[in-house]
């Protein structure tokens, strides 16, 4: 059922206060409204309230339809990292949607494009969603080997641990194209405990693979 006039309206006053004190209840009625409230959220994502645009980039975390992705691609280029970092969340998180969004190849390539500029930004959080970003796009895998896996190698390096611990992660898919040395260098030097334990998975993964190319020659 379409919501009435007067439910919109109530809709869009409720994006007002989400850069008020009354945000919380606000969040919680968005929420319930659910897919009803999507148009409002829409127009959110353009409010001159940088704590507006992220609190709905974040709900369409959960709420988002494919109507949604051409807004939040608009998002990938706010002036503010948080929102920029909820946008590129909402259009990663698939698991908490009613239904996963459909990208277009167009759209995937401006995602790709945005996610990599991300990575230049200074914000560890958000340049960490936009390399998990990159990697669970669905895009074939020689274009995440040729295009992704350089990139997420130099991350290894970076001065954020947040940036560093998603490389790993994201490099954990592909053993079979990292090599052994510098990893290890990388490992040897890490300091930050959960980037270590995830390191010393991928050195596994990555000796595992060699010793079964070994076998089979």
């Amino acid at each position: 059922m379409q919501p009435t006039t007067e439910t919109r309206s109530q809709y869009f006053s409720l994006i007002e206060e989400l850069g008020t004190d009354r945000c919380g209840a606000a969040l919680s009625a968005l929420r319930e409204a659910g897919a009803n409230a999507i148009e409002a959220m829409q127009q959110g994502l353009s409010h001159e309230n940088w704590r507006v645009r992220r609190h709905c980039a974040e709900l369409m975390d959960e709420m988002a339809n494919n109507d949604c992705i051409e807004p939040l691609i608009g998002v990938l280029n706010d002036e503010n990292y948080s929102v920029r970092g909820a946008a590129i969340h909402s259009l990663i998180c698939q698991e908490c949607k009613r239904s996963p969004l459909k990208l277009s190849d167009s759209e995937k390539q401006r995602v790709i494009a945005s996610s990599k500029r991300e990575l230049l930004d200074k914000h560890g959080r958000t340049r960490a969603e936009a390399l998990h970003l990159l990697f669970r796009m669905e895009v074939d895998d020689q274009q995440q080997i040729s295009e992704f896996v350089p990139i997420a190698l130099e991350c290894l390096s970076d001065q954020s641990r947040r940036l560093r611990c998603a490389a790993a992660r994201c490099l954990c898919k592909y053993p079979d194209q990292i090599p052994l040395r510098p990893v290890l260098r990388v490992f040897l030097r890490e300091t930050h405990k959960t980037t270590q334990t995830i390191l010393k998975r991928l050195l596994g993964l990555i000796i595992e693979n060699e010793d079964s190319g070994r076998n089979n020659s």
